[in-house]
């Protein structure tokens, strides 16, 4: 594989950036595979709690230029949360 600037690179980097999606329940590709390209995912959980799959949403880098990404997020993990079959968490 190609790397780019962003790549997470080493064991290590990457053992923390798994804790850390486990964590908040979501991931975000900051420009790691392609430039200029921001991927947001969230797990989709199957009936027996295992995952099933995932929702993602790609977005140019430059729509987060001078903007967070919470709206975004929030909308994604909603949405895949919904797909699972869990209760919306509208907050």
């Amino acid at each position: 594989m190609n790397k780019v600037p962003m790549t997470i690179q080493g064991e290590q980097r990457l053992r923390e950036e798994l804790k850390q999606i486990a964590a908040d329940g979501f991931a975000i590709d900051r420009e790691e595979i392609t430039r200029g390209l921001i991927c947001i995912a969230a797990p989709v959980f199957g009936v027996d709690g295992s995952i099933a799959g995932a929702m993602s949403c790609t977005f140019p880098s430059y729509v987060f230029d001078n903007k967070s990404m919470d709206e975004e997020i929030r909308t994604i993990t909603l949405h895949a949360r919904a797909a699972s079959g869990a209760a919306p968490d509208i907050a």
